[in-house]
Formats: C-alpha cells, structure tokens, sequence
C-alpha cells in the first residue's frame, strides 16, 4: 500500500449506505487537517475525528472522476494568510461527520498575507457510489480547472496587437480597437482644389472633408454583423475593418491619361473613392456626372455661372462609394482629372 493513503471510516460507510439506500445525498462540505499530534497517522477507519484538527477548510471544487463512476475528486485551497502548523493528516467531512482518514506527507503551511503560500489539495475518494456525493462549495474560493480556462480564456500572447495579421482564430487588443476607432471619426480630410492652388492641376490636400462610420464592439466574433458586447473582434476582421477604412494606404493620383470623356467609370474598389475634375481657364464648362447604386444621377457643374457670368467655378467633386459610377465631361478647355485611392 502506499505510504500516505486515505480510507472511508465507519461513519462514513454507514452514511454512504443510508443515501445509497434513502436515495439521498451525502453533503460534503470541508477538509479537515490535522498535526497528528507530532507524527503522520496511519489511517484508520475506526476514527471519528482527526488525531490532531489543526485547520478545517471548505472544499472549492468537486467532480466525479472521469474514468470511475465511484471515485469524487475533491479539492481545497487553503489561504495564504492561513497557517501556523504542520499538515500530517487530512479528512472529509460530510453531513457533519468525518467520513474518511487519511496520510499526508508532513507539510509546513505558514501564514503569509503576501500571498504566495496558498495551500491547494486535490485527491481521489472512492465513495462506492459517487451519484450520492453531493458537495456545498465555498464560492468565495472557486478556482477554475485548467481545461475550463483553456476553453473560455484567451492567452495574452494570443492577442494581436496590429491591424495587418489576418488571423480569425485570434482577437483583436484594446489597443487597437481604439487605433480603428481614432481613424474612423478623425479621418484625415481633403480640400477640394480650387483655382487659386498651386499644386500641379490645381489640386491642394488639406482639410474639410469628413466621412462616418460605425466600428461594431467587440470570447472571438469573425464577423462584422453582429452586434455582441461580450465579444472580441478576430484580429481577421480588425485587418478588413482596416482595409477598408477611407484614407488608410490611398492617396491622388492624375488620372487625366487614363480618363476618356463621356465614359461612364465603376468604382470597383472595396474603398470609396474621390474624384474631382479641374479646369484651367475662363469661360469653359464641365460636368460631374455620378450614378449612385440604386441607378439615381445627379449632376455636378462648374464654370462661368449663367446667372452671373463673372462667377467662375473651376472644380467639379464626389466621393464615389463602392459599386457607384462617375462620369466626366466638357464642353471647352482643359479638365485635369484627379482621383484619392
């Protein structure tokens, strides 16, 4: 036999069988430990109490063992400013009595409010029959098992901290739901240019444009539908929220050459876009033409105004959202075309 073991005592027999019998519950509620009075006890089933009870604690954690229906493992934790004495003996006690007696290897539990000498015990009782085991826990020192965080927690290394990992098994830092949530309402903006800018074609980045949007909140959600506030955002869908933010890795381009008047252009980017046509010159005209997708036009016109011919607007401009189309065109002078994507 092993050197420190523990068996059910004649009380506990007897209660085992009376809820067996009954069909009642057997109500375990503490550990207790004992000194042994100066030595470890060998175990004995005639016992009603400990040699020696030093400390009683209440069990923190109870299941029924996973290969042996008739086995219960218990655990306890005794505090760390709990201590002062050797623990050579431990037992169950349950509907008031001590129903098993049990060795343990001598073990000095000192009181330390610091909080690094925390006793934990977990050992296996075979009950006989572990449906009549019924267990009243301290749910002021409930600890989780080891499986049941690896299932509900996430490791802090497993947290991405950048916006470019497209990983969807992975969530998404705090830090970076605020960096998404900076870009978001404090886009940089641009000016539309104007006649007096001296930037190539007319145009002139600066501030005055403003584009909404809504960052949805964030265990792991790979979607960007839901509306859960118990949810962490994969690292995944913070990467496409960052993909398609306006102004992240756009820029102006002249697209003058590429542009043919009077052609009807799809934005096919994930993106919006801005286009914005410039003219060089008085007394010329020129049409924006935008075709939302729902198939409504409107139209944007610039130069000399008809009710007063010496107003003259030089820039046609739109933001064109994904799946709208644009269209420039002219009736006189030159239109250089600009696009931020």
């Amino acid at each position: 036999m092993a050197e420190y073991y523990n068996v059910t005592t004649n009380l506990g027999d007897a209660e085992i069988a009376n809820a067996i019998a009954t069909n009642t519950k057997l109500n375990i509620t503490h550990i207790a430990f004992g000194d042994g009075n100066g030595s470890v006890p060998t175990p004995n089933k005639a016992r009603t109490s400990l040699v020696r009870e030093v400390h009683r604690q209440a069990v923190t954690k109870y299941e029924r063992h996973p290969t042996n229906a008739n086995w219960i493992v218990i655990e306890t934790i005794i505090p760390s400013d709990v201590g002062g004495f050797t623990i050579r003996e431990m037992g169950i006690i349950a509907n008031g009595k001590l129903i098993s007696h049990g060795s343990h290897a001598p073990f000095e539990k000192v009181a330390d409010p610091s909080g690094v000498s925390e006793y934990r015990l977990r050992f296996t009782q075979n009950v006989t029959d572990g449906s009549v085991v019924e267990l009243t826990l301290d749910e002021s020192l409930i600890y989780a098992t080891q499986a049941w965080i690896d299932e509900n927690f996430i490791k802090r290394s497993e947290i991405v901290d950048n916006l470019t990992t497209n990983d969807a098994t992975k969530p998404l830092s705090a830090k970076q739901g605020e960096v998404l949530d900076e870009k978001i309402t404090n886009i940089p903006v641009y000016s539309l240019p104007t006649a007096s800018t001296t930037a190539k074609g007319g145009v002139k980045v600066g501030t005055g444009l403003s584009i909404a949007n809504e960052v949805l909140s964030v265990s792991l959600n790979n979607t960007l539908t839901s509306t859960s506030d118990t949810q962490a955002l994969t690292a995944a869908q913070g990467k496409n929220l960052n993909d398609k933010m306006f102004g992240v890795d756009q820029g102006w381009k002249d697209i003058t050459a590429s542009t043919i008047l009077n052609t009807e252009y799809t934005n096919t980017n994930p993106k919006t876009i801005f286009v914005t046509g410039v003219l060089n010159g008085d007394d010329q005209n020129a049409t924006l033409t935008v075709r939302n997708k729902n198939g409504d036009v409107f139209e944007i016109k610039c130069g000399t105004s008809p009710n007063s011919p010496g107003d003259v607007f030089h820039n046609v401009s739109a933001p064109i959202a994904p799946g709208e189309s644009y269209k420039f065109s002219r009736s006189a002078g030159t239109l250089t075309i600009w696009m931020f994507s």
